[in-house]
């Protein structure tokens, strides 16, 4: 089994470049990467559609290489993201403009879901606390359950897999990341005299946890498996059979699917934790690592190895074992997303070529907070305060490591590429990173506060895409993904640019072409305090007069002084720290506005 993760995957097709896409993880922000991925789907069609007029009319009218997009990973909001985009692959649907975003309707599911969808009256709404049900997390999730529900039934406007086949390897394939609350054991060689008697179980638990999908460009076609090694994936089918199929992708619908998009989603307290049911446990029989031995000449040779699990406590080795656990948001931890990508690209062994002149396959990277979080230094004593800085520490140190980043934005790195927020200030500066979104705030919730926070971070992943296409995902001109004609101007309107020797991958033709128009910044005139106020008190009040339930066993005399006393002080007091902090979100937002 470990010989195929170490073959070499081969060059790809003449002239093409092969793309693995990687989302990060977002809260709210979700509204930016969505629309960066709305942008792309736009760019590679319309190219894709130009391409075909030559079959028509025999003249050359664009460039005619070929990108070629193979995987998605993603954590939290990337990985829904992800999803998104593998469930509406098969179909066509309307790209946002300025035009159309004041529809709540727009029948693009990107746009539908982060900007029409998830909003705070849904998530304050207290019907899923109940005395019957043990209380699950701070926020109400039945938006994202039904944006979930409705994406299962989404056809767009038409079946046209044809169309995405030119961009889009078939199957596709999805890995999204989760925090498996319950871990996995792995089996360990300790070695030591006292070892046997000490830990008669040897195993570590891994708490990093990730499932694949393979998903075919026609949704009536059970789709086979997107690489050699992919024996730990789900093949996505419209309707169950047998449960496992003839090469061992285990089968599962769209419904099956909603709960490991809603757990990679799940950040930790805001939203319930997910409960993954009868997942394949031979699935955790395919998790390579590297390692490194001697080789003859006292060198050390990387090879490949699995990782054994304690069969006998996830439900065993057989095909038809299962195990279930709950799981939280991809990004609680570092689950390596880019290294999934990248290895999907290049074995796991093997190197994406980074030259411009060589480079055919490269990971394209949307982090909406790569720019930073906010950072102060200093010593602040107290319990409250330092709870809160291990969670953002453990939230901060989970993300994308440094290495990653530097290597995408190095510009002499063509293999790795990142999209961040970008726009100009009123005073014609550059902001960047979470000073340029309207969603960041709050922990990055405070975009489900209003849709105008959500559609302007729509909008500007639009036009970022745009520009980035434009000026960073290039190569050089002596590339040979790139043909004879668009090196040497030959195609009318895609002439080299004299002053630099590169060429974007991805040229923008049609509407791809046109600027995408940007909303103005929003102030916090946007939210409805008022509104927002009583929501925020109701919702607190009775989360926290159930929660000191689940807390605390009381008698009924005990409830009675409890429910007298504390629970209204206490929801209270939660309530005017949450308009506290809600507050002070949207005055940052202000000056982000003001700049």
């Amino acid at each position: 089994m470990c010989e195929q993760y170490s073959v070499d995957p081969g060059d790809p097709e003449p002239q093409t470049y092969e793309l693995g896409l990687v989302m990060g993880g977002t809260v709210s922000a979700g509204a930016y990467t969505a629309g960066v991925v709305d942008f792309l789907l736009e760019a590679l069609e319309e190219w894709t559609t130009a391409q075909r007029e030559r079959n028509t009319s025999g003249t050359l009218v664009v460039p005619d290489h070929h990108v070629l997009l193979r995987i998605a990973t993603g954590a939290s909001g990337g990985g829904v993201n992800a999803v998104i985009l593998a469930k509406t692959l098969p179909y066509t649907f309307p790209h946002m403009t300025l035009a159309t975003a004041h529809l709540t309707q727009s029948g693009n599911p990107f746009y539908d879901v982060w900007v029409n969808q998830l909003d705070v009256a849904g998530m304050a709404d207290v019907s899923d606390l109940s005395p019957a049900l043990p209380v699950k997390s701070l926020l109400n999730a039945k938006p994202l359950e039904k944006a979930g529900d409705d994406l299962i039934r989404f056809t767009g406007q038409g079946l046209t897999p044809g169309l995405r086949k030119a961009f889009i390897q078939d199957p596709f394939e999805v890995v999204l990341t989760l925090t498996n609350l319950v871990g996995t054991p792995y089996a360990t060689e300790f070695s030591g005299p006292l070892i046997a008697e000490a830990v008669p179980e040897k195993f570590f638990v891994d708490h990093a946890d990730y499932v694949r999908f393979a998903v075919g460009l026609d949704p009536r076609v059970t789709p086979t498996r997107p690489r050699p090694e992919c024996g730990d994936a789900f093949a996505v089918v419209p309707k169950i059979g047998n449960g496992i199929t003839s090469d061992w992708l285990h089968e599962i619908d769209w419904q099956g699917v909603v709960p490991y998009t809603l757990a990679t989603g799940a950040f930790p307290g805001g939203f319930p934790a997910s409960g993954i049911r009868n997942r394949p446990s031979v699935h955790y029989a395919y998790r390579p690592v590297i390692t490194h031995v001697p080789g003859p000449g006292g060198e050390l040779l990387p090879t490949v190895r699995l990782l054994q699990p304690v069969w006998d406590k996830i439900g065993g080795k057989m095909a038809s074992a299962k195990r279930s656990f709950m799981a939280v948001d991809g990004g609680t931890l570092n689950n390596h997303p880019i290294a999934l990508a990248r290895t999907a690209l290049s074995g796991l062994l093997g190197r994406n070529p980074r030259d411009g002149k060589t480079a055919n396959r490269g990971v394209l990277l949307v982090d909406p907070f790569v720019g930073g979080f906010a950072f102060s230094d200093g010593l602040e004593e107290g319990m409250r305060p330092n709870l809160g800085k291990t969670l953002g520490a453990l939230r901060r140190q989970a993300c994308f490591s440094t290495s990653d980043i530097q290597l995408a934005l190095q510009e002499e790195v063509y293999s790795r590429f990142v999209i961040y927020p970008q726009r100009q200030t009123r005073s014609h500066r550059v902001a960047i990173g979470d000073q340029a979104l309207a969603t960041a705030g709050l922990g990055a919730f405070l975009g489900f506060l209003s849709r105008e926070f959500r559609m302007h971070d729509f909008f500007l992943g639009r036009r970022n895409c745009w520009e980035y296409l434009q000026k960073h995902l290039v190569l050089h001109k002596a590339n040979p993904v790139f043909t004879d004609a668009y090196r040497s101007g030959d195609i009318p309107g895609f002439a080299p640019d004299k002053t630099d020797d590169t060429l974007p991958v991805i040229p923008l033709v049609g509407s791809a072409k046109n600027e995408p128009a940007m909303p103005p910044f929003p102030g916090k005139s946007a939210v409805d305090r008022g509104a927002l106020k009583k929501m925020v008190r109701y919702r607190t009040t009775r989360f926290v007069d159930l929660a000191l339930d689940d807390l605390v066993e009381l008698d009924a005399l005990g409830r009675f002084f409890v429910g007298l006393l504390g629970k209204s002080i206490a929801g209270g007091r939660l309530a005017d720290a949450a308009m506290t902090a809600i507050d002070k979100a949207l005055e940052e937002l202000e000056e982000k506005r003001a700049l």
